[in-house]
């Protein structure tokens, strides 16, 4: 979900403020705090409700600071799955961008602390870090041309 689509009422966003104080994830920080919230439904809805600018150089995605990730990892998320698929599908990006192997050796350990193989989306995801953030701008931004009648 991109944080720019996030629409909830004020008294909630009120309830369960965005931690300032985190240099990223604030966005997933948040929805995972609001889902132990009792009463909090996540609807997804089906319109194009925005458009999102790719290659902006001050987005915090677009950032490689793989040490922050593994912090807010560690002290965020409890569940051996989902820390898994986590530290693989973004810290490991993040720290395949920065060309850090210190990172790159960081996440391995914690994979293998926890005993668990990551799923395909998410590994898949991580090691997309081995590719210049441009060229997936690229991919991601392609368009799709269909032949004329059909």
């Amino acid at each position: 979900m991109y944080t720019s689509t996030l629409l909830c009422d004020r008294d909630l966003a009120l309830s369960v403020p965005w931690r300032e104080d985190l240099k990223r994830h604030q966005d997933w920080d948040w929805l995972i705090r609001l889902g132990r919230e009792g009463d909090v439904e996540f609807v997804q809805c089906p319109s194009v409700v925005a458009h999102i600018q790719t290659g902006s150089s001050n987005s915090i995605s677009a950032g490689t600071d793989w040490q922050a990730s593994l912090a807010w990892a560690d002290e965020s998320l409890d569940d051996d799955a989902v820390y898994v698929d986590f530290v693989v599908g973004q810290t490991l990006r993040y720290a395949l961008t920065a060309r850090s192997g210190r990172g790159v050796s960081a996440v391995l350990r914690r994979i293998a602390q926890r005993r668990r193989v990551p799923a395909i989306g998410p590994s898949v995801l991580g090691l997309a870090g081995i590719v210049p953030r441009r060229g997936l701008e690229r991919l991601m931004t392609r368009e799709v041309v269909t032949p004329a009648g059909g």
